[in-house]
């Protein structure tokens, strides 16, 4: 059973509107002991791409948080997904760094499961025109003959810049990606997102010495970050 935590709503990204539900924390164990729940102290936050931005995203996501008797989060689980892989990823992602006053039993901190929604819900069409010219201007043309362009990241999330990610997605006929989704993991949650995030400004060559890559094909490809 879980009991009810106060949270503020929060924004996620620029332009990109997420209403955080109040969390949820797991009632005590032992109902003759005093029991206090864990209070969060601070968030973290993962900027989100232009060009997803742009693309109107949207979707429900519930996280379930193991907290340590520090008050760090030391383990992650989907409870509940959205229709985007994406979205899925930004939540883990987000709650990485987030830090809690410890659950406490008869005084002492203990370990203890919350539970946290995550309500994503798209800009205005004002903000979606300036992420997708944004998006243009930092678009790359990818050509399968050449070698694949590089995944950039920020300094929070440099730590996660090793590993190949297969992914699976479809391009529209401009050679941007339609849809896309993983085939294999990194294994890190981190290292997905960022790979996700940078594939969507990739501008896929569509013809060359090559066979042209075909809008609406399915397309398999491994994604390397050094």
């Amino acid at each position: 059973m879980f009991s009810k935590l106060p949270n503020a709503p929060w924004f996620l990204g620029a332009g990109w509107f997420l209403v955080v539900a109040p969390a949820t924390a797991e009632t005590n164990a032992f109902p003759d002991a005093k029991y206090q729940p864990p209070t969060l102290l601070k968030r973290s936050k993962v900027e989100l791409a232009p060009r997803v931005l742009a693309k109107r995203l949207t979707g429900s996501v519930e996280v379930e948080l193991l907290v340590d008797r520090k008050g760090r989060v030391t383990d992650r689980q989907l409870t509940q997904r959205s229709r985007h892989e994406l979205l899925d990823l930004a939540a883990l992602c987000a709650v990485r760094e987030w830090r809690f006053t410890p659950a406490r039993s008869n005084g002492l901190p203990v370990t203890a499961r919350c539970r946290q929604r995550f309500d994503f819900a798209p800009a205005d069409d004002t903000t979606v025109k300036a992420m997708e010219a944004i998006a243009r201007k930092r678009e790359v043309v990818y050509d399968p003959e050449k070698s694949q362009p590089e995944v950039y990241w920020t300094a929070d999330m440099a730590k996660f810049r090793r590993g190949i990610v297969n992914l699976l997605f479809e391009l529209d006929t401009e050679g941007r990606v339609a849809t896309i989704r993983i085939e294999k993991s990194s294994g890190r949650h981190e290292t997905d997102y960022l790979v996700m995030s940078a594939v969507y400004h990739w501008r896929f060559k569509m013809d060359g010495k090559r066979k042209p890559l075909a809008a609406g094909a399915p397309l398999l490809l491994p994604i390397k970050l050094k």
